[in-house]
């Protein structure tokens, strides 16, 4: 019998192996700067730490671009751990928050993400596990300024369509994209269109917005306007049938035009219904 051997291995010896993240993974972190100029550290990180595939990965540090190089494993693996502490996100919605925003792993979480969290958890009156819901839906919460950004826009729009407290928290559940719209470059000018081209009253576009806050995430020029257009037309609905339709059903302004509405008139025509 061949006695057992420890095998050590040194980074010269590792270009035996397929790819550099094969060889990274099998040296401890503090000893893969050897091999860096093969595969970054931020890839390194991914693979090793959150099991993104080599692609991934690839993808992830070339998104960083000049950044990636002042960025460390440590800092990385910190904010990973706090994520999954502070919010309960499992192994999976970690990878899935790196993989939409991998400028996360360069952040402090006790400067940048946790007063963050705190800010956003407290204006809307969050629980935990809904604040946890809000950043794996929109992982690039993490990224936007809560003073600059987020507040203004939240403030705003509820003093804009008269929203409660709860009205406004159910919106941003329901659509977490609302955070990232500016109010006066998306969001003010969305409203407006709608409201000008139902001739809706405040109470009206309020009630439209409240059921269905996804619409503020639609084109106004690109697909909501012209969907209006397009139904009014093919159904020969007047202004006031096409506004109480609306109104009645508020989901109609989120069904697509070319994939639901227009197949379905067309199989009508075709069956002279």
């Amino acid at each position: 019998r061949v006695p057992c051997m420890q095998l050590v291995l040194h980074p010269a010896m590792l270009v035996a192996f397929t790819t550099p993240w094969m060889r990274m993974s099998l040296l401890p972190h503090t000893q893969r700067a050897a091999v860096a100029p093969q595969c970054g550290i931020i890839a390194d990180f991914c693979v090793s730490r959150l099991h993104f595939s080599e692609v991934q990965a690839d993808k992830a540090e070339r998104r960083l671009q000049h950044r990636a190089a002042s960025m460390d494993w440590d800092t990385s693996s910190a904010v990973c751990d706090a994520l999954q502490s502070r919010l309960g996100l499992s192994e999976h919605q970690v990878q899935r928050v790196v993989m939409a925003q991998p400028s996360v792993l360069g952040y402090s979480y006790d400067r940048c993400i946790a007063p963050k969290l705190m800010a956003l958890q407290k204006r809307l009156a969050l629980s935990d596990e809904q604040l946890c819901r809000i950043v794996d839906m929109m992982p690039a919460v993490l990224c936007y300024s809560f003073a600059s950004k987020i507040a203004p826009s939240l403030g705003n729009m509820q003093a804009r369509l008269g929203l409660s407290d709860l009205e406004l928290r159910k919106m941003v559940l329901r659509c977490p994209a609302l955070l990232g719209y500016g109010f006066h470059s998306k969001l003010e000018p969305m409203l407006a269109g709608l409201q000008a081209r139902l001739e809706l009253s405040d109470l009206e576009l309020k009630a439209i917005v409240v059921a269905l806050p996804s619409v503020l995430s639609l084109s106004l020029e690109a697909n909501l306007l012209p969907k209006l257009d397009f139904l009014q037309l093919e159904l020969a609905l007047s202004d006031d049938t096409l506004r109480e339709r609306v109104l009645r059903l508020p989901a109609t302004l989120g069904y697509s035009q070319d994939r639901r509405y227009r197949p379905r008139i067309e199989a009508c025509r075709n069956v002279a219904v």
